[in-house]
Protein backbone atom coordinates (compact mmCIF):
# COMPACT_ATOMS: atom_id res chain seq x y z
CA UNK A 1 0.00 0.00 0.00
CA UNK A 2 1.42 3.39 -1.03
CA UNK A 3 1.77 5.98 1.70
CA UNK A 4 0.14 9.37 1.01
CA UNK A 5 1.63 12.75 1.99
CA UNK A 6 -0.68 15.77 1.72
CA UNK A 7 -2.84 13.86 -0.68
CA UNK A 8 0.09 12.83 -2.93
CA UNK A 9 2.54 9.93 -3.08
CA UNK A 10 6.15 10.50 -1.84
CA UNK A 11 7.41 10.01 -5.40
CA UNK A 12 5.21 12.79 -6.78
CA UNK A 13 5.99 14.98 -3.77
CA UNK A 14 9.75 14.55 -4.35
CA UNK A 15 9.46 15.34 -8.05
CA UNK A 16 7.42 18.44 -7.28
CA UNK A 17 9.95 19.70 -4.72
CA UNK A 18 12.82 18.97 -7.13
CA UNK A 19 11.10 20.97 -9.89
CA UNK A 20 10.55 23.94 -7.56
CA UNK A 21 14.19 23.90 -6.37
CA UNK A 22 15.48 23.66 -9.96
CA UNK A 23 13.36 26.59 -11.08
CA UNK A 24 14.55 28.67 -8.11
CA UNK A 25 18.20 27.84 -8.84
CA UNK A 26 17.86 28.79 -12.52
CA UNK A 27 16.15 32.05 -11.56
CA UNK A 28 18.87 33.03 -9.04
CA UNK A 29 21.69 32.15 -11.44
CA UNK A 30 20.15 34.26 -14.18
CA UNK A 31 19.94 37.21 -11.77
CA UNK A 32 23.63 36.80 -10.84
CA UNK A 33 24.60 36.58 -14.50
CA UNK A 34 22.79 39.85 -15.21
CA UNK A 35 24.59 41.54 -12.30
CA UNK A 36 27.98 40.23 -13.47
CA UNK A 37 27.32 41.47 -16.98
CA UNK A 38 26.37 44.89 -15.66
CA UNK A 39 29.55 45.09 -13.54
CA UNK A 40 31.77 44.03 -16.45
CA UNK A 41 30.13 46.58 -18.71
CA UNK A 42 31.01 49.28 -16.20
CA UNK A 43 34.69 48.25 -16.28
CA UNK A 44 35.03 48.30 -20.08
CA UNK A 45 35.43 51.85 -21.35
CA UNK A 46 33.62 52.72 -24.55
CA UNK A 47 36.46 54.98 -25.69
CA UNK A 48 40.08 53.83 -25.09
CA UNK A 49 42.35 56.31 -23.32
CA UNK A 50 44.29 58.63 -25.59
CA UNK A 51 48.03 57.90 -25.52
CA UNK A 52 50.35 60.75 -24.70
CA UNK A 53 53.16 61.73 -27.04
CA UNK A 54 56.22 59.62 -26.22
CA UNK A 55 59.08 61.91 -25.16
CA UNK A 56 62.60 61.17 -26.34
CA UNK A 57 64.66 59.88 -23.43
CA UNK A 58 68.41 59.83 -23.05
CA UNK A 59 69.05 56.47 -21.34
CA UNK A 60 71.92 57.91 -19.32
CA UNK A 61 69.66 60.54 -17.77
CA UNK A 62 66.75 58.29 -16.80
CA UNK A 63 65.94 58.75 -13.13
CA UNK A 64 66.92 55.68 -11.11
CA UNK A 65 63.64 55.73 -9.19
CA UNK A 66 61.61 55.23 -12.38
CA UNK A 67 60.98 51.90 -14.05
CA UNK A 68 61.05 51.63 -17.83
CA UNK A 69 59.23 48.92 -19.76
CA UNK A 70 60.62 47.90 -23.14
CA UNK A 71 58.24 46.16 -25.55
CA UNK A 72 59.87 43.64 -27.89
CA UNK A 73 58.37 41.32 -30.48
CA UNK A 74 60.22 38.39 -32.05
CA UNK A 75 60.23 36.31 -35.22
CA UNK A 76 58.86 38.93 -37.59
CA UNK A 77 57.89 39.78 -40.16
CA UNK A 78 54.96 37.38 -39.79
CA UNK A 79 51.16 37.18 -39.77
CA UNK A 80 50.80 39.44 -36.76
CA UNK A 81 53.02 42.28 -38.00
CA UNK A 82 50.28 44.43 -39.51
CA UNK A 83 48.04 44.12 -36.45
CA UNK A 84 50.98 44.88 -34.17
CA UNK A 85 51.66 48.14 -35.98
CA UNK A 86 48.00 49.15 -35.78
CA UNK A 87 47.94 48.61 -32.02
CA UNK A 88 51.24 50.47 -31.46
CA UNK A 89 49.95 53.45 -33.44
CA UNK A 90 46.60 53.41 -31.68
CA UNK A 91 48.41 53.73 -28.35
CA UNK A 92 51.41 55.69 -29.67
CA UNK A 93 53.86 53.20 -28.15
CA UNK A 94 57.38 52.36 -29.31
CA UNK A 95 58.68 48.80 -29.61
CA UNK A 96 61.63 46.77 -30.89
CA UNK A 97 61.03 44.12 -33.54
CA UNK A 98 63.58 41.30 -33.55
CA UNK A 99 63.58 40.04 -37.12
CA UNK A 100 64.37 36.63 -38.59
CA UNK A 101 66.09 36.94 -41.96
CA UNK A 102 64.39 34.03 -43.70
CA UNK A 103 60.97 35.33 -42.64
CA UNK A 104 61.61 38.54 -44.55
CA UNK A 105 61.86 36.62 -47.82
CA UNK A 106 59.31 33.91 -47.01
CA UNK A 107 56.46 35.40 -49.03
CA UNK A 108 55.32 38.54 -50.83
CA UNK A 109 53.27 39.56 -47.77
CA UNK A 110 56.28 39.16 -45.47
CA UNK A 111 58.38 41.33 -47.78
CA UNK A 112 55.67 43.99 -47.69
CA UNK A 113 55.49 43.76 -43.89
CA UNK A 114 59.27 44.20 -43.68
CA UNK A 115 58.96 47.46 -45.61
CA UNK A 116 56.20 48.60 -43.23
CA UNK A 117 58.49 47.88 -40.28
CA UNK A 118 61.41 49.73 -41.85
CA UNK A 119 59.33 52.85 -42.51
CA UNK A 120 57.63 52.93 -39.11
CA UNK A 121 59.00 55.55 -36.73
CA UNK A 122 57.72 53.70 -33.67
CA UNK A 123 59.72 50.57 -34.49
CA UNK A 124 63.38 49.81 -33.82
CA UNK A 125 64.65 46.83 -35.84
CA UNK A 126 67.07 44.30 -34.38
CA UNK A 127 68.67 40.95 -35.23
CA UNK A 128 67.11 37.61 -34.26
CA UNK A 129 69.31 35.50 -36.61
CA UNK A 130 68.69 34.45 -40.20
CA UNK A 131 67.50 30.86 -39.71
CA UNK A 132 66.18 30.96 -36.11
CA UNK A 133 68.50 27.96 -35.65
CA UNK A 134 66.09 25.96 -37.83
CA UNK A 135 64.41 25.42 -34.42
CA UNK A 136 67.20 22.92 -33.56
CA UNK A 137 68.84 24.94 -30.82
CA UNK A 138 71.20 22.38 -29.29
CA UNK A 139 72.89 21.66 -32.62
CA UNK A 140 72.92 25.35 -33.56
CA UNK A 141 74.90 26.50 -30.51
CA UNK A 142 77.45 23.69 -30.80
CA UNK A 143 79.09 25.63 -33.64
CA UNK A 144 79.90 29.20 -32.47
CA UNK A 145 81.37 30.24 -35.84
CA UNK A 146 78.18 29.18 -37.63
CA UNK A 147 76.09 31.11 -35.07
CA UNK A 148 78.05 34.31 -35.76
CA UNK A 149 77.75 33.75 -39.50
CA UNK A 150 73.98 33.23 -39.22
CA UNK A 151 73.59 36.56 -37.43
CA UNK A 152 75.88 38.28 -39.95
CA UNK A 153 73.74 37.01 -42.84
CA UNK A 154 70.64 38.40 -41.14
CA UNK A 155 72.36 41.74 -40.49
CA UNK A 156 73.43 42.08 -44.13
CA UNK A 157 70.22 40.83 -45.74
CA UNK A 158 67.98 42.96 -43.52
CA UNK A 159 70.37 45.92 -43.58
CA UNK A 160 70.31 46.25 -39.80
CA UNK A 161 72.36 49.21 -38.60
CA UNK A 162 72.45 48.62 -34.84
CA UNK A 163 74.33 45.91 -32.97
CA UNK A 164 71.45 44.58 -30.92
CA UNK A 165 70.76 40.86 -31.23
CA UNK A 166 68.56 38.28 -29.54
CA UNK A 167 69.48 34.62 -29.52
CA UNK A 168 66.74 32.21 -30.64
CA UNK A 169 65.69 29.55 -28.16
CA UNK A 170 68.01 30.74 -25.40
CA UNK A 171 67.99 33.18 -22.47
CA UNK A 172 71.34 34.86 -23.04
CA UNK A 173 72.51 38.31 -21.93
CA UNK A 174 75.70 40.16 -22.73
CA UNK A 175 74.89 43.72 -21.72
CA UNK A 176 77.24 46.09 -19.90
CA UNK A 177 78.09 44.21 -16.69
CA UNK A 178 75.37 41.59 -17.14
CA UNK A 179 76.50 38.16 -18.30
CA UNK A 180 73.91 35.39 -18.27
CA UNK A 181 73.77 32.14 -20.20
CA UNK A 182 70.94 29.72 -19.47
CA UNK A 183 72.74 26.65 -20.83
CA UNK A 184 76.51 26.29 -20.44
CA UNK A 185 76.71 24.59 -23.82
CA UNK A 186 75.75 27.94 -25.42
CA UNK A 187 78.40 30.01 -23.62
CA UNK A 188 81.06 29.88 -26.31
CA UNK A 189 78.58 30.86 -29.02
CA UNK A 190 77.30 33.75 -26.88
CA UNK A 191 80.82 35.01 -26.24
CA UNK A 192 81.61 34.75 -29.95
CA UNK A 193 78.57 36.91 -30.75
CA UNK A 194 79.75 39.53 -28.27
CA UNK A 195 83.26 39.56 -29.76
CA UNK A 196 81.78 39.97 -33.23
CA UNK A 197 80.24 43.27 -32.02
CA UNK A 198 76.78 41.77 -31.78
CA UNK A 199 75.87 42.08 -28.08
CA UNK A 200 73.26 39.44 -27.30
CA UNK A 201 70.10 40.44 -25.57
CA UNK A 202 67.43 38.27 -23.98
CA UNK A 203 66.11 35.41 -26.04
CA UNK A 204 62.79 35.32 -27.80
CA UNK A 205 62.03 31.98 -29.29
Amino acid sequence: MTKIFAGKSPKKTFLGMFAVMSATSIFLNSCNAKNEKTDSEKIILKNPPVAKIVPKIDDENVSTNKRVIYLTFDDGPNRGTENLLKILHKRNVCATAFLVGKHAVGSKKQKEDLELLKKDQLIELANHSFTHAHNKYTDFYKNPAAVVQDFDVAKDSLKLLNKIARTPGRNIWRLNNITVTDLKSSTEAANSLKKSRLPSNRLGS
